[in-house]
Protein backbone atom coordinates (compact mmCIF):
# COMPACT_ATOMS: atom_id res chain seq x y z
CA UNK A 1 0.00 0.00 0.00
CA UNK A 2 1.36 3.43 -0.95
CA UNK A 3 0.93 6.16 1.66
CA UNK A 4 1.48 9.75 0.58
CA UNK A 5 1.87 12.36 3.32
CA UNK A 6 2.42 16.08 2.85
CA UNK A 7 4.78 17.52 5.46
CA UNK A 8 5.48 21.23 5.56
CA UNK A 9 8.36 22.11 7.86
CA UNK A 10 9.19 25.76 7.26
CA UNK A 11 11.49 27.22 9.93
CA UNK A 12 11.75 23.81 11.59
CA UNK A 13 14.61 22.45 13.71
CA UNK A 14 16.52 19.23 13.16
CA UNK A 15 15.40 17.75 16.49
CA UNK A 16 11.74 18.59 15.94
CA UNK A 17 11.77 17.24 12.38
CA UNK A 18 13.42 14.00 13.52
CA UNK A 19 10.85 13.52 16.29
CA UNK A 20 7.93 14.29 13.96
CA UNK A 21 9.12 11.80 11.35
CA UNK A 22 9.87 8.98 13.81
CA UNK A 23 6.61 9.39 15.73
CA UNK A 24 4.47 9.48 12.60
CA UNK A 25 6.22 6.53 10.93
CA UNK A 26 5.83 4.53 14.16
CA UNK A 27 2.13 5.40 14.28
CA UNK A 28 1.59 4.23 10.70
CA UNK A 29 3.42 0.98 11.40
CA UNK A 30 1.97 0.07 14.80
CA UNK A 31 -1.58 1.41 14.52
CA UNK A 32 -2.30 0.86 10.82
CA UNK A 33 0.05 -1.94 9.79
CA UNK A 34 1.78 0.24 7.21
CA UNK A 35 5.48 0.62 6.36
CA UNK A 36 8.05 -2.03 7.25
CA UNK A 37 10.96 -2.36 9.65
CA UNK A 38 14.53 -2.65 8.54
CA UNK A 39 15.66 -6.19 9.54
CA UNK A 40 19.10 -4.90 10.53
CA UNK A 41 18.40 -1.61 12.35
CA UNK A 42 14.85 -2.36 13.48
CA UNK A 43 13.76 1.12 12.37
CA UNK A 44 10.52 1.74 10.50
CA UNK A 45 11.64 2.63 6.97
CA UNK A 46 10.15 4.99 4.41
CA UNK A 47 11.03 7.21 1.45
CA UNK A 48 11.21 10.99 1.39
CA UNK A 49 10.25 13.03 -1.68
CA UNK A 50 10.33 16.78 -2.00
CA UNK A 51 10.96 19.67 -4.38
CA UNK A 52 14.40 20.98 -5.31
CA UNK A 53 14.51 23.83 -2.81
CA UNK A 54 13.93 21.63 0.26
CA UNK A 55 17.62 20.88 0.81
CA UNK A 56 19.00 24.19 -0.43
CA UNK A 57 17.65 26.03 2.63
CA UNK A 58 17.25 29.23 0.64
CA UNK A 59 14.21 31.05 -0.65
CA UNK A 60 13.82 34.63 -2.00
CA UNK A 61 12.12 35.80 1.19
CA UNK A 62 14.77 34.28 3.43
CA UNK A 63 12.52 31.61 4.97
CA UNK A 64 13.62 28.03 5.40
CA UNK A 65 12.18 24.99 3.73
CA UNK A 66 14.12 22.18 5.34
CA UNK A 67 16.73 22.03 8.08
CA UNK A 68 20.52 22.07 8.12
CA UNK A 69 22.13 18.70 7.38
CA UNK A 70 18.71 17.31 6.56
CA UNK A 71 20.14 14.15 5.01
CA UNK A 72 21.51 13.07 8.39
CA UNK A 73 18.16 13.77 10.03
CA UNK A 74 16.31 11.70 7.44
CA UNK A 75 18.78 8.82 7.79
CA UNK A 76 18.47 8.84 11.58
CA UNK A 77 14.67 8.80 11.32
CA UNK A 78 14.57 5.69 9.11
CA UNK A 79 14.54 7.16 5.59
CA UNK A 80 16.08 4.67 3.16
CA UNK A 81 15.94 6.86 0.06
CA UNK A 82 15.70 10.62 -0.38
CA UNK A 83 14.33 11.71 -3.74
CA UNK A 84 14.49 15.36 -4.72
CA UNK A 85 12.00 15.56 -7.57
CA UNK A 86 11.61 18.41 -10.07
CA UNK A 87 8.12 19.85 -10.31
CA UNK A 88 6.26 22.12 -12.75
CA UNK A 89 8.62 24.72 -14.28
CA UNK A 90 8.93 27.66 -11.92
CA UNK A 91 11.39 30.58 -11.67
CA UNK A 92 11.51 29.96 -7.92
CA UNK A 93 12.29 26.26 -8.23
CA UNK A 94 14.79 25.49 -10.94
CA UNK A 95 15.81 21.96 -11.76
CA UNK A 96 19.26 21.05 -10.47
CA UNK A 97 20.92 17.94 -9.13
CA UNK A 98 20.94 17.87 -5.34
CA UNK A 99 24.32 19.47 -4.69
CA UNK A 100 24.08 18.96 -0.92
CA UNK A 101 23.88 15.19 -1.40
CA UNK A 102 26.61 15.22 -4.06
CA UNK A 103 28.97 17.17 -1.82
CA UNK A 104 28.38 14.76 1.03
CA UNK A 105 29.04 11.69 -1.09
CA UNK A 106 32.12 13.30 -2.67
CA UNK A 107 33.84 13.47 0.71
CA UNK A 108 34.24 9.69 0.62
CA UNK A 109 36.26 9.61 -2.60
CA UNK A 110 39.52 7.68 -2.25
CA UNK A 111 40.97 7.27 -5.74
CA UNK A 112 40.60 8.03 -9.43
CA UNK A 113 38.12 5.18 -9.85
CA UNK A 114 35.81 6.79 -7.29
CA UNK A 115 36.17 10.14 -9.06
CA UNK A 116 35.23 8.60 -12.41
CA UNK A 117 32.25 6.80 -10.89
CA UNK A 118 30.91 9.94 -9.21
CA UNK A 119 31.46 11.97 -12.37
CA UNK A 120 29.55 9.41 -14.42
CA UNK A 121 26.69 9.40 -11.87
CA UNK A 122 26.55 13.20 -11.91
CA UNK A 123 26.36 13.28 -15.72
CA UNK A 124 23.57 10.70 -15.67
CA UNK A 125 21.70 12.68 -13.03
CA UNK A 126 22.04 15.90 -15.01
CA UNK A 127 20.75 14.15 -18.14
CA UNK A 128 17.76 12.79 -16.19
CA UNK A 129 16.97 16.19 -14.68
CA UNK A 130 17.21 17.83 -18.11
CA UNK A 131 14.91 15.17 -19.60
CA UNK A 132 12.36 15.57 -16.80
CA UNK A 133 12.49 19.33 -17.20
CA UNK A 134 11.87 19.08 -20.95
CA UNK A 135 9.03 16.63 -20.38
CA UNK A 136 7.38 18.92 -17.83
CA UNK A 137 7.67 21.92 -20.14
CA UNK A 138 6.21 19.94 -23.03
CA UNK A 139 3.24 18.82 -20.93
CA UNK A 140 2.71 22.38 -19.74
CA UNK A 141 2.88 23.71 -23.30
CA UNK A 142 0.33 21.16 -24.54
CA UNK A 143 -1.95 21.76 -21.56
CA UNK A 144 -1.82 25.52 -22.12
CA UNK A 145 -2.90 25.09 -25.73
CA UNK A 146 -5.72 22.73 -24.72
CA UNK A 147 -6.99 25.35 -22.26
CA UNK A 148 -6.84 27.98 -25.00
CA UNK A 149 -8.73 25.76 -27.44
CA UNK A 150 -11.34 24.65 -24.89
CA UNK A 151 -11.93 27.94 -23.07
CA UNK A 152 -15.66 27.64 -23.80
CA UNK A 153 -15.84 24.36 -21.91
CA UNK A 154 -13.99 25.81 -18.92
CA UNK A 155 -16.25 28.88 -18.84
CA UNK A 156 -19.64 27.41 -19.77
CA UNK A 157 -19.51 23.61 -19.48
CA UNK A 158 -19.43 20.48 -21.63
CA UNK A 159 -22.04 21.79 -24.07
CA UNK A 160 -19.37 24.24 -25.26
CA UNK A 161 -16.64 21.63 -25.78
CA UNK A 162 -15.17 22.12 -29.25
CA UNK A 163 -14.02 19.46 -31.74
CA UNK A 164 -10.28 19.05 -31.31
CA UNK A 165 -7.63 16.66 -32.59
CA UNK A 166 -3.96 16.04 -31.91
CA UNK A 167 -2.89 17.59 -35.21
CA UNK A 168 -4.50 20.94 -34.38
CA UNK A 169 -2.67 21.20 -31.06
CA UNK A 170 0.61 19.95 -32.55
CA UNK A 171 0.55 22.57 -35.30
CA UNK A 172 -0.34 25.34 -32.86
CA UNK A 173 2.64 24.67 -30.59
CA UNK A 174 5.11 23.54 -33.25
CA UNK A 175 5.48 19.92 -32.15
CA UNK A 176 4.98 16.55 -33.78
CA UNK A 177 1.58 14.95 -33.47
CA UNK A 178 3.10 11.82 -31.90
CA UNK A 179 4.67 13.97 -29.16
CA UNK A 180 1.31 15.48 -28.26
CA UNK A 181 -0.22 12.01 -28.20
CA UNK A 182 2.51 10.69 -25.92
CA UNK A 183 2.46 13.51 -23.38
CA UNK A 184 -1.36 13.44 -23.07
CA UNK A 185 -1.58 9.69 -22.45
CA UNK A 186 -2.46 8.84 -18.86
CA UNK A 187 -2.16 12.49 -17.83
CA UNK A 188 -4.84 14.45 -16.01
CA UNK A 189 -5.71 18.12 -15.78
CA UNK A 190 -7.29 19.78 -12.75
CA UNK A 191 -9.79 22.43 -13.88
CA UNK A 192 -12.51 24.54 -12.34
CA UNK A 193 -14.93 21.86 -13.62
CA UNK A 194 -13.14 18.92 -12.09
CA UNK A 195 -10.26 16.61 -12.99
CA UNK A 196 -10.24 15.29 -16.55
CA UNK A 197 -7.94 13.00 -18.48
CA UNK A 198 -6.17 15.16 -21.05
CA UNK A 199 -7.43 12.89 -23.83
CA UNK A 200 -10.98 13.92 -22.85
CA UNK A 201 -10.46 17.28 -24.53
CA UNK A 202 -9.74 15.65 -27.88
CA UNK A 203 -13.11 14.85 -29.40
CA UNK A 204 -14.39 14.11 -32.89
CA UNK A 205 -16.44 16.59 -34.92
CA UNK A 206 -20.12 16.22 -35.77
CA UNK A 207 -21.04 18.40 -38.77
CA UNK A 208 -23.52 21.25 -38.47
CA UNK A 209 -26.85 20.86 -40.24
CA UNK A 210 -26.71 24.49 -41.37
CA UNK A 211 -23.13 24.46 -42.60
CA UNK A 212 -21.78 26.35 -39.58
CA UNK A 213 -19.18 25.32 -37.01
CA UNK A 214 -18.98 21.60 -36.28
CA UNK A 215 -20.10 20.21 -32.94
CA UNK A 216 -18.01 18.20 -30.49
CA UNK A 217 -18.99 14.53 -30.23
CA UNK A 218 -18.67 14.75 -26.45
CA UNK A 219 -20.98 17.77 -26.36
CA UNK A 220 -23.52 15.88 -28.51
CA UNK A 221 -23.36 12.89 -26.15
CA UNK A 222 -24.00 15.28 -23.27
CA UNK A 223 -26.98 16.73 -25.14
CA UNK A 224 -28.43 13.24 -25.71
CA UNK A 225 -28.01 12.45 -22.01
CA UNK A 226 -29.86 15.63 -21.00
CA UNK A 227 -32.70 15.02 -23.47
CA UNK A 228 -33.25 11.53 -22.07
CA UNK A 229 -32.91 12.64 -18.45
CA UNK A 230 -35.63 15.26 -18.99
CA UNK A 231 -38.11 13.03 -20.84
CA UNK A 232 -41.49 12.26 -19.23
CA UNK A 233 -42.73 8.66 -18.73
CA UNK A 234 -45.56 9.22 -21.19
CA UNK A 235 -43.29 10.90 -23.77
CA UNK A 236 -40.14 8.78 -23.97
CA UNK A 237 -37.92 9.82 -26.86
CA UNK A 238 -37.08 7.28 -29.54
CA UNK A 239 -33.74 7.46 -31.35
CA UNK A 240 -35.55 8.87 -34.39
CA UNK A 241 -37.09 11.61 -32.25
CA UNK A 242 -33.71 12.46 -30.74
CA UNK A 243 -32.26 12.72 -34.25
CA UNK A 244 -35.01 15.18 -35.20
CA UNK A 245 -34.47 17.30 -32.08
CA UNK A 246 -30.72 17.44 -32.68
CA UNK A 247 -31.10 18.27 -36.37
CA UNK A 248 -33.58 21.02 -35.53
CA UNK A 249 -30.89 22.50 -33.26
CA UNK A 250 -28.31 22.42 -36.06
CA UNK A 251 -26.56 19.07 -35.47
CA UNK A 252 -26.34 16.83 -38.55
CA UNK A 253 -26.38 13.36 -37.03
CA UNK A 254 -27.50 9.91 -38.17
CA UNK A 255 -29.80 7.61 -36.23
CA UNK A 256 -27.10 4.93 -35.94
CA UNK A 257 -24.78 7.51 -34.36
CA UNK A 258 -27.42 8.45 -31.79
CA UNK A 259 -27.92 4.75 -31.00
CA UNK A 260 -24.15 4.25 -30.66
CA UNK A 261 -23.76 7.22 -28.33
CA UNK A 262 -26.78 6.17 -26.26
CA UNK A 263 -25.40 2.66 -25.85
CA UNK A 264 -21.98 4.05 -24.94
CA UNK A 265 -23.72 6.04 -22.20
CA UNK A 266 -25.33 2.78 -21.04
CA UNK A 267 -28.81 4.14 -21.64
CA UNK A 268 -31.48 1.52 -22.52
CA UNK A 269 -33.66 1.71 -25.63
CA UNK A 270 -36.81 3.85 -25.62
CA UNK A 271 -38.97 0.71 -25.23
CA UNK A 272 -37.09 -0.38 -22.11
CA UNK A 273 -37.00 3.16 -20.67
CA UNK A 274 -40.78 3.51 -21.16
CA UNK A 275 -41.36 0.26 -19.27
CA UNK A 276 -39.01 1.25 -16.47
CA UNK A 277 -40.49 4.74 -16.07
CA UNK A 278 -44.08 3.52 -16.14
CA UNK A 279 -43.23 0.87 -13.55
CA UNK A 280 -41.54 3.49 -11.35
CA UNK A 281 -44.51 5.85 -11.73
CA UNK A 282 -46.97 3.06 -10.84
CA UNK A 283 -44.92 2.13 -7.79
CA UNK A 284 -44.92 5.73 -6.59
CA UNK A 285 -48.71 5.94 -7.01
CA UNK A 286 -49.16 2.68 -5.11
CA UNK A 287 -47.05 3.94 -2.24
CA UNK A 288 -48.97 7.24 -2.23
CA UNK A 289 -52.32 5.43 -1.95
CA UNK A 290 -50.98 3.13 0.77
CA UNK A 291 -49.66 6.01 2.86
CA UNK A 292 -52.94 7.92 2.48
Amino acid sequence: VDVEVYLHHDNDTADNLRTTLVDFATLLHEEHGLLRKDPVTGKVTWAFIHGNWALDNSMPDGRYCGVDDELSVLLDAGCYVDMTMPCVPSPAQGRVVNQVYYARVSKGRKNAEDDAYLSDCMQTAKWLVKSLDQRARTILKVATEIVRQQDGFLAEGVQHLRPLNLKTVAEAIGMHESTVSRVTSNKYMATNRGIFEMKYFFTAAIPSAGGGDAHSAEAVRHRIRRLIDDEAPEAVLSDDTIVKVLRDSGIDIARRTVAKYREALRIPSSVQRRRDKLATSAERERRGVASA
